[in-house]
């Protein structure tokens, strides 16, 4: 599995790190798709269908979060 920061090819995550809301976005105006974040523990904290280019994710408790996209791309997001 492939982990990046803050960009793979064509999504964003930012700001990051964040202090509860971050904005997920494809550069290339397509849909993100089902996305699943993933807590340091592995729990999955929240899942979507995303049918639009961006979503922005509230996420209450700090931490570090593995953010999976359904195209098996991986990015990390630090929430503060």
């Amino acid at each position: 599995m492939d982990v990046t920061t803050t960009a793979i090819v064509g999504v964003m995550a930012l700001p990051n790190p964040c202090a509860g809301g971050c904005t997920l976005s494809r550069t290339d105006g397509r849909p993100l798709g089902s996305l699943r974040v993933i807590a340091s523990d592995g729990r999955v904290v929240h899942s979507v269908h995303a049918t639009g280019s961006t979503e922005v994710l509230q996420l209450q408790h700090s931490g570090l979060y593995l953010v999976q996209l359904e195209q098996g791309e991986v990015l990390r997001l630090v929430v503060e």
